[in-house]
């Protein structure tokens, strides 16, 4: 019944009509998935008009609420993941979610007394029992050959002790198994523990919720240890024990938080810690404190420095009912000190090093305490490199004790936390560190798993050396770096030290060269050049302030502002715009760039260059083809796939044929820029587009809807508005000149498998990086993993006068046989001649994927 007011384009009355129906027994899901449409209804159109985002929580509460209590309705929590991605609202959905969960617990919660196992029997033949019950429980679980927490449940007659003593000494062996000193920590072992636990705890009373708490424990080692595909899995485990009550539940969306978090997956880390906050049920101070820390760390790792410091506070008036916890005193305190590491700035001497000195006291006080020093060991390594990249004397106490510290980390992680507290880690240690991951199920969660390895890389960066190993290592880092998070064609290549470099000389061959570009640990642009199959480092000019801060900077205006550049006013801003910047690129007829996610958003045509023999400097663009790739891995496995044998062009655009037009391009810009309401620019698009449509064979779509029967063609052209969100980054809607509003994500779906398309559309090839993993977020990259080849657009405004100067010659080049970066070229060059030096127009289109993709 509230349907029709979401295509009435009222939003949000549908929100406030259906969400209070939510909590409704019967028809609670149906009332959320309408609440859920009619928030992304809202945000699509971005209303409130006035900016407060507050409005949302409200609706976003009763979200979580329903979702908390059905944690196996994988599509009601799809679509929210969905709502809450960059793609949908931006950087908005960390912040509502945050606040949300603010809300939450601002409800407060109630505390039960912990229960105490009373039985402290001591004696040989009680003992006998845990003994002879463990061995039962693994020769039984040996025998099964595999097992599934909440499934698998041991016989009875195998028990030959109390159930809760069993499970209590197995929490003790887990416990002792992951701080062994200095051993390699035994992952298999501990998972048969973990398992043989879960399958005790259904014969237990005070022990049955242990199985959730313990395999939390057993996925955070997972992580630390790289296997996060694991650990994930264990999170949706947890999910599945957690439905026989409400503080099962609880326990299990906390433990999800808790473990997405350990997996650097920030959105989803606060999504099941909101879940769990949304749980009304009394837990006990123990589970609160653990409920409390994960949060500190969330919100202190997305820079929420004051909630994180909120959570520290809470933690402290916790301690009073814990006695002497020696476990969580440490704790807290190392807790406080992660949080100062995380905020204190460079060039604060004292600052810095009482750190280290509070840091190894910590870490010292930790290990007479016989407490586990993994987190201890980490902090103080860092305090101490924090201290050397600011040039201060380190205690020799301090060195000395992280030594023997890291000594007592398990021996295959040690390794690890020595890599990321060096200044300038070896590349073998960096692929190590690599090759030590697991495979992701999804290509989303890649740029997660390599958090840790793209810091460790960042430092192997060097602008400096020129030789050869420098400039390998700069090739390998910043393949690195690239955008791992794009769905691949197929299985991708071993990564090995001397792959990328490898891989640029075979692209050498085909007649490309390759650049790649990444920030350094001190935040200065590093470009390595790979052409005729030698490697160079391109110095940069020096400036006073750094690159990063220069391109930030620029991306406040940039690119969106050069599609609003009008031709009268002359190519100045270009000019002045792009030497704040300063970048040098090598000059070369046709270039592949390889970027770490932050430099794709960078329009690398129009990079100025100076010609070899004098003279003004010009556009790289003029002179040069230049593609974009997320990484060198999907480039390689693109191109293994050969193109479809078939040959089938469509078109959408929206909009009514006409015939009234001047032909003159001078007479048009005039009617342009003087009669903007002579008629839409679709109608516009379509009657000068027609004949090309015609031409070369397009069936073509003018609905005022995305057809849904494009997927069987090999080269698409859309012709659309795309809108911005408000803060004037990432595309956020596809429109018409009518009453059409889509998300990009429903046309990136409706162009699934499309080897090449062209995308007519403002901004529609516009490059954000996300702001939450070293990923991008555009509607290239959607279409890319939607199966898409390769994508030619616009990253800013594009003026319809582009598109029918452009499309003709483009086709004929490519029926021709040029491939797409040679053929968007010459049509580059062909809106040079037709529309003058106007960088605006052609230099707008540009190449992202396989670039060197051809017709079959």
């Amino acid at each position: 019944m509230f349907a029709p007011s979401l295509n009435a384009n009222n939003p949000i009355y549908a929100a406030q009509a259906i969400y209070q129906v939510t909590k409704s027994m019967l028809y609670g899901r149906q009332a959320t998935q309408i609440l859920l449409r009619a928030i992304k209804a809202m945000m699509l159109v971005e209303c409130p008009p006035d900016g407060r985002e507050d409005n949302y929580r409200i609706y976003f509460r009763e979200v979580f609420r329903f979702i908390s209590l059905h944690p196996t309705d994988h599509e009601i929590r799809l679509r929210l993941q969905d709502l809450l991605s960059v793609e949908t609202c931006g950087e908005l959905g960390i912040p509502i979610v945050a606040l949300t969960m603010m809300d939450l617990s601002s409800e407060g919660v109630r505390l039960v007394n912990s229960s105490v196992n009373s039985n402290s029997n001591s004696n040989s033949n009680f003992e006998d029992g845990i003994s002879k019950t463990l061995e039962n429980g693994l020769y039984w679980l040996a025998s099964l050959g595999s097992g599934e927490p909440g499934v698998t449940v041991l016989p009875s007659q195998l028990l030959a002790a109390d159930p809760d003593s069993v499970v209590s000494t197995i929490e003790n062996f887990v416990d002792l198994a992951s701080g062994l000193g200095g051993e390699q920590i035994d992952l298999n072992f501990m998972e048969q523990l973990v398992l043989l636990a879960c399958s005790i705890t259904p014969h237990a009373t005070q022990k049955k919720n242990s199985d959730i708490p313990l395999i939390r424990h057993l996925a955070s080692n997972m992580a630390i240890h790289g296997n996060y595909q694991k650990a994930r899995n264990l999170a949706e485990q947890v999910l599945l024990l957690g439905r026989q009550d409400n503080y099962r539940l609880r326990l299990a969306w906390h433990s999800y938080g808790d473990i997405y978090h350990r997996c650097h997956n920030y959105p989803m880390a606060l999504l099941g810690l909101a879940c769990a906050q949304a749980i009304d049920v009394e837990v006990d101070k123990t589970v609160l404190w653990e409920e409390i820390y994960s949060t500190h760390r969330v919100f202190r790792d997305i820079g929420l420095s004051e909630l994180s410091s909120q959570q520290l506070g809470k933690m402290n008036d916790l301690l009073c009912l814990f006695d002497d916890d020696t476990d969580k005193k440490l704790c807290l305190l190392g807790a406080d000190l992660n949080l100062k590491l995380m905020t204190i700035s460079d060039g604060d001497v004292n600052g810095i090093m009482n750190l280290v000195h509070e840091a190894a006291k910590v870490c010292r006080d930790a290990c007479d305490a016989g407490a586990k020093t993994y987190s201890f060991a980490t902090l103080l390594g860092q305090a101490i490199l924090r201290a050397d990249k600011n040039g201060l004397e380190v205690p020799s106490f301090a060195r000395s004790l992280w030594d023997d510290v890291i000594r007592n980390v398990g021996s295959n992680i040690s390794d690890v936390v020595k890599t990321l507290s060096v200044e300038k880690p070896t590349a073998c240690e960096v692929l190590a560190m690599f090759n030590r991951l697991d495979q992701a199920l999804y290509a989303t969660d890649i740029a997660h798993d390599y958090a840790m390895v793209g810091v460790a890389a960042r430092r192997l960066l060097d602008s400096n050396s020129q030789n050869e190993q420098s400039c390998n290592n700069n090739v390998f880092a910043t393949e690195l770096l690239a955008d791992h998070s794009i769905r691949s064609f197929g299985k991708r290549e071993l990564m090995t030290l001397e792959w990328p470099l490898k891989y640029s000389v075979e692209l050498n061959d085909m007649g490309v060269d390759v650049a790649f570009l990444a920030l350094n640990a001190q935040d200065s642009l590093v470009v390595t050049y790979v052409s005729k199959g030698k490697v160079h480092i391109i110095e940069q000019p020096t400036e006073t302030e750094s690159f990063r801060h220069r391109f930030l900077e620029w991306l406040n205006n940039y690119p969106r502002d050069y599609g609003y550049v009008d031709t009268q006013d002359g190519n100045n801003i270009f000019y002045t715009s792009m030497e704040q910047l300063n970048i040098c690129l090598p000059p070369s007829e046709r270039i592949i760039l390889v970027a770490e996610p932050f430099l794709q958003q960078l329009t690398a045509n129009l990079v100025l260059v100076q010609p070899a023999f004098g003279g003004f400097s010009n556009f790289a663009g003029m002179e040069t083809a230049i593609g974009t790739v997320p990484s060198l891995g999907w480039l390689s496995s693109a191109r293994v796939v050969k193109p479809k044998d078939q040959t089938v062009y469509k078109a959408w655009i929206s909009a009514e044929a006409s015939s009234s037009f001047i032909d003159e391009v001078g007479a048009e810009l005039d009617a342009e820029r003087l009669q903007p309401e002579r008629q839409p620019t679709l109608d516009l698009a379509l009657s000068r587009l027609g004949g090309y449509f015609d031409e070369y064979g397009f069936t073509v779509d003018t609905g005022q809807q995305i057809p849904q029967d494009m997927k069987d063609a090999t080269l698409a052209v859309i012709t659309a508005h795309g809108g911005l969100s408000r803060d004037s980054r990432y595309l956020h809607r596809i429109c018409d000149d009518r009453d059409l509003v889509e998300s990009p994500s429903v046309l990136a779906s409706a162009l699934s498998g499309i080897e090449l398309v062209i995308l007519f559309v403002c901004s529609g090839g516009r490059i954000d990086k996300n702001p939450w993993s070293n990923s991008t977020t555009s509607l290239p990259k959607q279409l890319l993993n939607n199966g898409c080849r390769v994508v030619i657009a616009s990253p800013w405004p594009l003026n319809v006068m582009v598109t029918y100067n452009w499309l003709g010659v483009f086709m004929r080049e490519w029926e021709a046989g040029k491939n797409a970066l040679d053929a968007t070229k010459c049509a580059n060059d062909a809106v040079y001649r037709h529309l003058g030096d106007a960088p605006q127009y052609c230099m707008a289109m540009r190449v992202y994927g396989d670039v060197l993709h051809t017709k079959s």
